[in-house]
């Protein structure tokens, strides 16, 4: 999973024609701390996706600008469009991520 680190660097990713999985969180979100040690299973599980993290202090104004405001959240893009999203403010565990993304919810 790769740190975003500027909102080109995002802009760049999600504009490609690979599917890139946006893992959304906060280092003061206790939800987010719980799975932060499982949550590189992702990158096992999805080795034809593009894997990002982006750290909510970091980037406020893109989680404004996609209306991520519970966390953590995932949004999976694909030349740049959203094609599935999962935002809410409950907690997940990163199994409930792997099956959201292979098709569950």
């Amino acid at each position: 999973m790769k740190k975003i680190n500027s909102i080109l660097e995002f802009e760049k990713i999600v504009s490609q024609n690979k599917r890139t999985i946006c893992y959304f969180y906060s280092n003061i979100c206790i939800d987010c701390i719980s799975i932060k040690n499982e949550i590189h299973r992702l990158d096992e599980e999805f080795k034809d996706y593009n894997i990002i993290s982006i750290e909510r202090s970091e980037f406020l104004d893109l989680f404004k600008t996609l209306n991520v405001f519970g966390i953590p959240s995932i949004i999976i893009f694909e030349n740049n469009k959203i094609i599935k999203k999962w935002i809410d403010k409950y907690p997940k565990s990163v199994d409930e991520i792997v099956d959201f993304i292979k098709g569950g919810n």
